[in-house]
């Protein structure tokens, strides 16, 4: 009977660290897909802006935040995990709070910027911490509830947003970030303990590159339709993903604090898991598509 007891207690997950990790998760999925069912209002508060130069709130945060992903998980890992969540925590609510009381259009796309960096720094952080703290036993679990937390946050964004737009205007859409941030980052500070791997400093340029070919690729997946799949700047960004993306696996390979640990994708398992999220990002990235779909909201700023 004890020997039961001790091995169920090892494979708990621990709910106050899965909360806090889980809330900042939701928080950067619902940013996913409550922007897109709020762009419309945010069109009509700027009349005077192109829709392809608006166009950036929604594709800013994306290049960045896909860019930029590498490299925060690797810097997390050597600086500390809940250091650089509550850094993350912080950028976001930042990014936030500019959007949420943005004067212009240019200033809002600032804040998304701000914001995609905070969720970079956020989303490798959260899950290491979470896994640094579960029980090996729990770990599968305690990850496909993660995940699906998130995946929830994007799927319910269209209805929250739709929601917190009619009653508040699209600034309420980023203005929701603010207590979700404030409530997590205090969480964090009492109830996850700080994990650090430390080691050599990671290959720095290794990094670069892959951040610059993804970028290039989002760049390129976000503005086709309006760039023209065929024209010269479409064609060059997916040309710099084609030599960035080898060379960086290349250095990885042979680099003794490698961009990417290749060993890792090796895993079936893994490789699977990367290709389906690949495929869904790749389709939710229309936001055109979202966007003729979701209800029209009234506008208001």
């Amino acid at each position: 009977m004890l020997r039961f007891m001790t091995q169920r207690s090892r494979s708990q997950i621990p709910w106050p660290a899965f909360f806090v990790t889980v809330a900042a998760g939701f928080m950067v999925s619902l940013d996913l897909s409550i922007v897109n069912v709020a762009f419309p209002s945010i069109r009509a508060s700027f009349p005077e802006v192109s829709t392809a130069s608006l166009s950036w709130v929604l594709a800013a945060y994306s290049v960045v935040f896909g860019a930029l992903l590498l490299g925060a998980g690797r810097i997390a890992d050597r600086s500390g995990r809940r250091r650089i969540f509550l850094l993350g925590l912080l950028t976001f609510a930042v990014g936030s709070l500019v959007c949420g009381v943005a004067p212009s259009a240019w200033l809002l796309i600032v804040g998304r910027v701000v914001q995609a960096a905070g969720a970079a720094l956020l989303m490798p952080a959260s899950l290491a911490l979470l896994l640094t703290a579960t029980p090996a036993a729990a770990r599968a679990q305690a990850v496909a509830m993660w995940g699906g937390i998130s995946a929830l946050a994007v799927a319910t964004g269209p209805s929250l947003g739709s929601v917190l737009i009619d009653a508040g205007g699209w600034r309420s859409a980023f203005f929701v970030n603010l207590p979700i941030a404030l409530v997590a980052g205090l969480a964090a500070r009492r109830l996850v303990p700080e994990s650090i791997i430390g080691g050599p400093v990671p290959d720095l340029v290794g990094i670069a590159m892959l951040s610059g070919a993804v970028a290039s690729v989002a760049l390129a997946i976000t503005q086709g339709a309006d760039w023209g799949w065929s024209s010269a700047r479409i064609v060059g960004l997916f040309v710099v993903a084609a030599v960035l993306g080898p060379v960086a696996v290349r250095r990885s390979a042979r680099h003794r604090a490698p961009a990417i640990d290749l060993e890792v994708l090796r895993s079936r398992t893994v490789a699977l898991a990367n290709a389906a999220t690949f495929l869904y990002a790749v389709g939710f990235a229309d936001h055109r598509g979202v966007e003729q779909q979701a209800s029209p909201c009234r506008s208001r700023s």
